[in-house]
């Protein structure tokens, strides 16, 4: 998926989308399908941190201020932040 902020979004949609569903998985107890939860949370962050960092180095090339570019990546913090606590969540379940 080409990193632009638009796709971005979209990354953002599937991460909320997975996020939503972890309870529902760890409350079925299916092993499976809970070390495909934690497998998808991580695939979907991790393709996140890489389009960030392209969409900042095309921020930085379309000359945006530091400020702006700031200000936009930390909208990101909090969902990621978000799907930390999933992964961990899930981490829990394992270790119980």
């Amino acid at each position: 998926m080409e990193p632009t902020v638009e796709n971005l979004d979209i990354k953002i949609m599937q991460l909320d989308i997975t996020m939503a569903k972890t309870n529902v998985v760890l409350d079925a107890g299916t092993r499976e399908a809970i070390e495909r939860q934690l497998s998808t949370l991580k695939s979907i962050t991790t393709e996140i941190a890489r389009m960030r960092i392209e969409v900042e180095a095309k921020k930085l090339v379309a000359k945006e201020t530091m400020t702006d570019i700031e200000k936009w990546n930390t909208q990101l913090d909090p969902k990621l932040g978000e799907a930390d606590n999933e992964v961990s969540k899930v981490w829990k379940w394992f270790d119980e």
